[in-house]
């Protein structure tokens, strides 16, 4: 939870507020070329209500990363990031959460963020791609992806559990994470 909140937080933290990112008397066109939005939250016509849920993610996503989905699951809705987050079933050899948010931030807008750094291109499931690290405390042992949809952008992170020791490879589990929400979620 303390993630998510942490989250969603550098989220409005970094929003301007500006409603027009584009010039005085042209409108927009919401979708790019990959079929990603391309214009600011502030312009998206999406109400935040009606994002994406990541909870609809099929059982065998879940089973593939060893998340206990129906002891861990939880979603929460905030600041117009709808989330969800799910830890490791008791016997898996090493402790993680998985973490989705649906945003209605466009990919641009994710790279902008004063709150995100060590940007990288990258690709998931042949979709443009980009991991990051967010900047702050609490935000050691975890790896985060970000990729652009009609909506917006689906985030996707895995971090260490807290109570674990040993480390574990969060960037490989997360490019992973990333495939198998990428493959069950809306473009």
């Amino acid at each position: 939870m303390v993630v998510v909140v942490a989250v969603v937080a550098m989220v409005v933290a970094a929003s301007d507020g500006s409603e027009s990112d584009t010039a005085s008397g042209s409108s927009p066109s919401l979708l790019g070329p990959e079929g990603t939005l391309t214009v600011p939250a502030s312009q998206n016509p999406l109400p935040a209500d009606q994002l994406w849920n990541p909870s609809q993610l099929p059982d065998s996503v879940f089973s593939e990363m060893q998340f206990a989905r129906r002891v861990t699951e939880r979603c929460d809705f905030l600041a117009g990031v709808r989330s969800c987050d799910w830890g490791t079933v008791p016997t898996a050899p090493a402790g993680y959460g998985g973490y989705v948010y649906s945003t209605r931030y466009s990919l641009d807008e994710v790279r902008r963020m004063p709150n995100f750094t060590d940007f990288s291109d990258t690709v998931v499931d042949g979709r443009r791609a980009v991991k990051y690290t967010p900047v702050g405390k609490g935000f050691v042992e975890r790896c985060d992806i970000a990729w652009g949809t009609s909506f917006g952008s689906i985030w996707v992170t895995i971090a260490r559990s807290s109570s674990v020791s040993g480390a574990i490879d969060n960037c490989g589990l997360v490019e992973k994470w990333a495939r198998l929400v990428y493959r069950n979620a809306p473009k």
